[in-house]
């Protein structure tokens, strides 16, 4: 139900203010609304109220039809069943009154053909003569029962949400490059910037929406450089260790070449080779530039020369020549420029000028010039075909890094370690301006092809466009500069607000997204430290924040400003919830801590204790009461008396049998317990204490499920799983154990150290074999049973990639900071067990269903059917690919 979203009223609206972000507005309040617009003079549109359903919201609708429409087919059968069921009943009940009556009839018949009649048949022909046959009208039971009764079960409105959601439902990418951006390319139509990063990443922006719309990964290495292929199918990058070929149409990795050192990759004009340098550290006249088949994969020459790093290379348009530079702190100083003929695969020339190492080459479209930056602080000017330097441009105050020429030839953009971009005059070959609001070493230059506006990368995690006509900064691509650590939705899915920032990061703020028009509505800035979490109130009125700098700040939603701070934290605030009426805010801290404010008299009311670890996420229920997370607990507070209802310890996985039935877990905050739990009774089958005072190194249970197997760095200790207790322990053989494992129900293999290995046979207590140079244990790797899947986790998130496509198949995590406590892949099945502390949730890959299958405490199931809050702490599902 719609309420007006003026402060404290609760009334119903009738129109909403078109000019205030749809601003819902009862009777009463449109007057004192309109009246504000007016003594501010702000033009207002006070209309009908129109609520328009997001992409997540429409697809939710969608599949909330399907289920409803599955709910009455199958309730249409259950009517035709129970009323068939129902209907032979009464064909029952007819076809024996029938055969009742025809035998009356026979009966009736028979008598009345007689004219002697023996006894038994005289004294029913008297009875008949002396009584009359009455029939009672037929009686079935009055049938009134209610066949289309129903009940909506509302669903809970999850809110918390995650940069992976917000690019997969609402195709908006909030999270930039999180370090030194290194590269930038321009595609030839200005349509579309690529970046290159220390973070190892691919990025590709659209430069008309200033937003990103591609990333690409490469996992392990920085990025090198980046270039776009003339016709803007192809992206080319570097790394250390390899080049990447991406497909821009399709959004995937077309090729790969591994090789050694690449400073530097392109492609050439007509898409039939890729140009990339190999800095080998064997010798120096391992320093190449390998010419490689974009079609066939095959390599085509290896251009040798250089006795130094090559840190750059270009093609002229025609594709003839090719065009290096090279040189580093070595000491073979081979601070040179080379020419290389393609079609003859060979060296044509070696120029010198640089006094130190070359940085950047740029070629002009006539293939007469070529521009290279240096370390020497200069940009030389160079004639290809007569191998000799034209000029010297001057004025950097340190190394030039990147460089690059206009369409035209007209001007020259350069980006130095000074920190300066310069425009030069290419044709009189002198300065025409600066920008100076970079704070780090400008990496990467970019200019339009009309020459209006030039683009620029950084150290300082920044892109930057520059307006050449007025020499000013004109705008910034929109996304967070640092790890993206909260995201949280409005209830009507029309905005998003998110928080970044590490601990002492540069990028503390807080932005404001219109999911609608997939833009950046406005930036918060107050924190002195990254932000950890935010809410929004329920009338969109407040935004809360908390951060690293131990403060919760409170912001005007419409105005888009601070209103106050809240202190009482001596940690970190990890998680924020605002209360239905938003009156009340609860935080967690990294203080262990659970702090109640008044959001109106914006004062601190209680402090709950009662964690032994960091608050992770705390929720209010609907129930006047609240819930808080830490990586040892979970526990459920009541806001009127400000006390602890519930405290229950969160459980790690640590093994399952062989049938997928029994489940061993033991808790961070008990060491000495460990609790085995059935999966498909779900309860609790044993619980073993105060054995755990040794180092315990592996778990493990035999075929038969009789039997838990624990290894210790001195001993090996069996017992029964029904059973708490010990049956058997197995003192080590001179070393160590390192880990146990079962072999079969009669076996058991022990690892004492990494070079021996050894076999325990329970039948007879004796060793069977000593075995020498065991290696290391393998872990299980997450492949799925049929190998088509395999899984990657860290503690927030679980991908699941398709390895026939290699494309991602699905993506599940656990909102606000909770951690998983242990996921494994199933060998029976393509299913995924993750576990949330709280229970065990099972995804399965095939279906794309995820079902929470146990709860480690009864209560707490109960609790979950009831409170749809308690949802935030389950894993859940960002995206499936259904294809």
């Amino acid at each position: 139900m719609l309420k007006c979203s003026t402060w404290k009223c609760k009334e119903k609206p009738i129109k909403q203010c078109n000019n205030c972000n749809g601003l819902f507005l009862c009777d009463e309040c449109i007057q004192n609304h309109s009246k504000k617009h007016e003594d501010k003079n702000i033009q207002y549109d006070i209309g009908d109220i129109e609520v328009k359903l997001s992409l997540a919201e429409s697809i939710k609708l969608k599949q909330s039809i399907r289920e409803s429409i599955k709910a009455i087919k199958n309730q249409k059968k259950t009517i035709l069943s129970k009323s068939l069921a129902l209907y032979n009943d009464i064909e029952k009940i007819v076809k024996s009154a029938i055969e009742y009556l025809d035998k009356m009839l026979k009966e009736y018949k028979d008598i009345s053909k007689k004219k002697l009649f023996k006894e038994k048949d005289f004294i029913k022909a008297k009875k008949i003569i002396s009584e009359f046959l009455v029939f009672d009208d037929p009686n079935f039971p009055k049938i009134d029962g209610v066949l289309t009764k129903n009940s909506k079960i509302i669903k809970n409105n999850i809110r918390k949400s995650s940069i992976f959601t917000m690019d997969y439902n609402y195709d908006l990418k909030i999270e930039g490059h999180r370090k030194a951006i290194t590269r930038l390319a321009i595609s030839s139509d200005d349509r579309f910037v690529v970046t290159g990063s220390d973070d190892c990443t691919v990025r590709l922006w659209n430069l008309h929406k200033k937003q990103q719309e591609i990333v690409f990964e490469i996992y392990s290495d920085e990025v090198t450089s980046v270039s776009i292929s003339k016709d803007s199918h192809f992206i080319i990058s570097s790394s250390y260790s390899s080049v990447r070929v991406w497909n821009l149409y399709e959004k995937r990795q077309e090729a790969v070449f591994y090789s050694e050192a690449i400073s530097s990759a392109i492609i050439s004009n007509d898409n039939q080779f890729i140009i990339y340098t190999s800095n080998f550290t064997l010798g120096p006249m391992e320093n190449k530039v390998i010419i490689r088949s974009l079609i066939d994969n095959k390599y085509e020459v290896k251009l040798k020369g250089h006795i130094d790093s090559i840190n750059c290379v270009a093609i002229t348009s025609d594709n003839q020549f090719i065009i290096s530079g090279s040189g580093s702190y070595s000491e073979t100083d081979d601070n040179t420029i080379r020419i290389w003929n393609l079609i003859e695969k060979k060296q044509e020339a070696v120029i010198k000028g640089h006094t130190k190492a070359i940085y950047c080459l740029a070629i002009t479209n006539d293939n007469i010039h070529v521009v290279s930056g240096s370390a020497d602080n200069t940009i030389r000017v160079w004639n290809i075909l007569k191998k000799q330097q034209i000029t010297i441009l001057q004025g950097h105050i340190n190394g030039v890094v990147s460089i690059v020429l206009s369409r035209d030839n007209t001007l020259l953009v350069s980006g130095s370690v000074d920190k300066t971009v310069k425009v030069w005059n290419f044709l009189e070959k002198k300065q025409e301006t600066e920008f100076l609001d970079h704070t780090e070493t400008v990496c990467g230059v970019a200019i339009t092809s009309d020459n209006k506006f030039i683009i620029s990368v950084s150290s300082d995690i920044t892109i930057k466009i520059w307006n050449l006509s007025d020499k000013q900064l004109k705008e910034e691509f929109e996304a967070h500069e640092d790890i993206v650590n909260c995201v949280s939705i409005t209830n009507d899915y029309k905005f998003a607000v998110s928080g970044s920032g590490s601990y002492n990061s540069k990028d503390k703020r807080v932005i404001v997204w219109n999911l609608i028009n997939k833009k950046q509505e406005a930036v918060l800035e107050g924190h002195k430290n990254g932000v950890l979490t935010v809410a929004i109130s329920n009338d969109k009125r407040f935004i809360l924040t908390g951060s690293w700098d131990y403060t919760i700040r409170i912001w005007n939603f419409v105005d888009k400003t601070q209103e106050g701070v809240l202190i009482g934290h001596t940690g970190a605030v990890k998680s924020i919830a605002i209360e239905s009426e938003n009156i009340l805010a609860v935080s967690g801290s990294y203080d262990m801590t659970v702090r109640i404010w008044n959001l109106v008299s914006k004062k601190e009311e209680v402090v709950l204790k009662g964690h032994t670890a960091y608050v992770n996420s705390v929720a209010i229920t609907n129930c006047n009461q609240c819930s808080s997370i830490s990586i040892n607990e979970f526990i459920i507070w009541d806001l009127i008396s400000k006390t602890l209802l519930v405290s229950l310890q969160l459980l790690n996985f640590c093994f399952f049998n062989l049938d997928e039935s029994i489940f061993v877990l033991n808790s961070s905050s008990d060491l000495n317990t460990i609790y085995i739990w059935n999966l498909n009774q779900k309860r609790q089958e044993g619980l073993f204490k105060e054995y755990i005072r040794a180092s315990l190194i592996s778990i493990d249970i035999t075929r038969c499920n009789r039997y838990l197997v624990l290894g210790f760095k001195e001993k090996v200790i069996i017992r029964k799983v029904m059973c708490s207790k010990q049956d058997l322990m197995i003192k080590s053989y001179k070393k160590k154990v390192n880990y146990a494992e079962k072999i079969n129900d009669k076996r058991l293999a022990c690892n004492k150290s990494v070079k021996d290995y050894m076999k325990y046979n329970l039948a007879n207590n004796n060793y069977e074999a000593l075995l020498h140079g065991y290696k290391e244990r393998i872990l299980e790797k997450l492949y799925t049973k049929d190998c088509r899947f395999v899984v990657s986790y860290n503690f927030y998130t679980v991908r699941v990639w398709n390895l026939e496509s290699q494309k991602l198949k699905a993506f599940l995590y656990l909102s606000d900071n909770i951690q998983f406590r242990g996921v494994a892949i199933s060998k029976l099945e393509n299913a995924i067990y993750l576990n949330s502390g709280l229970g065990i949730s099972v995804f399965s890959i095939d279906d794309n269903t995820l079902e929470h299958e146990l709860f480690f405490d009864k209560k707490l199931e109960e609790l979950f059917k009831i409170e749809p809050s308690f949802e935030d702490y389950l894993p859940k599902i960002a995206y499936i690919d259904r294809n």
